[in-house]
């Protein structure tokens, strides 16, 4: 890994279907001012957490899926919060637009709900909505090169 993409702020990304899991990664990748880490299942987002936080590169969003193998995206929403994490902004995407999905989410303090199936556009929405009020300044500073570069490239075409 080059220091251009060391400095890049971290993006989790847990889901147990692969093609969500890789079009979201893609997503991240492609806006060029984000590193993703990927995990398959709620175990795997946990572990990926913890070694975020021992490596001092903590994430600057997590995007969990509520219904996962081994832990859920709202356990995982959960132990994040328990350790007093209120920092990392946490978006669950659910594939059922239910009322007990809200109340979980607002139960672990989680920062926003996306149901499936959804576009880039409306993660890309929901994450500068998260940015614009969010304390982290580098994943601030990051949206809005991501912004600025979406906006030339749609003046380019």
């Amino acid at each position: 890994m080059d220091a251009t993409t060391a400095l890049k702020p971290r993006v989790l990304i847990a889901d147990d279907a692969p093609d969500i899991l890789g079009l979201v990664t893609q997503f991240i990748e492609l806006s060029g001012v984000y590193r993703s880490v990927t995990a398959k299942d709620g175990k795997e987002a946990i572990e990926a957490y913890d070694r975020a936080l021992a490596e001092d590169d903590p994430f600057c969003l997590m995007i969990i899926d509520a219904a996962m193998p081994e832990k859920s995206g709202f356990e995982v929403a959960e132990y994040v919060r328990k350790g007093h994490n209120d920092v990392v902004p946490i978006i669950v995407i659910t594939a059922h637009d239910e009322p007990i999905n809200a109340a979980h989410l607002s139960y672990v303090r989680g920062d926003d709900l996306l149901t499936k199936p959804f576009d880039s556009q409306q993660l890309r929405t929901r994450m500068d909505a998260i940015f614009a009020l969010h304390p982290i300044p580098r994943c601030r500073a990051a949206m809005e090169l991501a912004r600025r570069g979406s906006h030339m490239n749609a003046q380019a075409h």
